[in-house]
């Protein structure tokens, strides 16, 4: 998909320069001034403090929301305790509580769990996770299963986004 993607992102730009105009007007035109960005944040952290200093870090910089990784552990310890139902769920909550508390509430999370979750972990945490007001919860399971993604939505109040990866 990744291919097909920068074919068709060269095909518009080589269009775009050979009729001398910029690619949003083969599009139909400009339609704002300002496009709302977010901070897709690629490293994580074991310490909860340096995580929400990165978020607040990034507040200072003038974004207005981030990606917070909630895809597990980054390496098991514990004898593969972190691993567990209940376990899992409260660790990454606590991630997400940590940075909302850091950076207050004008501020947007996206929940990224790259398809890291089990449907009964997907509800949990989702259900856990409504007080922080997250933007959404990213892939929270594989989006290969479109039933099993559409169980998880009717039992959530969290906006699920997913889409990226389905082919």
């Amino acid at each position: 998909m990744s291919a097909i993607s920068a074919i068709d992102i060269a095909l518009w730009d080589i269009k775009g320069k050979k009729l001398g105009v910029p690619v949003y007007e083969l599009l139909g035109g400009k339609t704002r001034d300002k496009v709302r960005v977010y901070a897709s944040v690629m490293s994580k952290s074991e310490s909860l403090e340096e995580l929400a200093q990165g978020y607040v870090n990034l507040k200072k910089q003038g974004f207005t929301a981030a990606k917070i990784f909630v895809n597990g552990p980054i390496q098991t310890k514990n004898e593969g305790r972190d691993e567990f139902f209940s376990s899992r769920i409260n660790d990454e909550l606590e991630k997400v509580r940590i940075c909302r508390e850091a950076v207050g509430n004008d501020f947007d999370f996206i929940l990224e769990a790259h398809g890291g979750m089990t449907v009964p972990e997907a509800v949990a945490f989702g259900k856990a996770v409504e007080p922080y007001r997250p933007m959404v919860l990213e892939d929270p399971i594989g989006p290969d299963n479109i039933d099993s993604m559409a169980e998880v939505a009717s039992k959530i109040s969290v906006p699920i986004a997913t889409g990226e990866r389905y082919i």
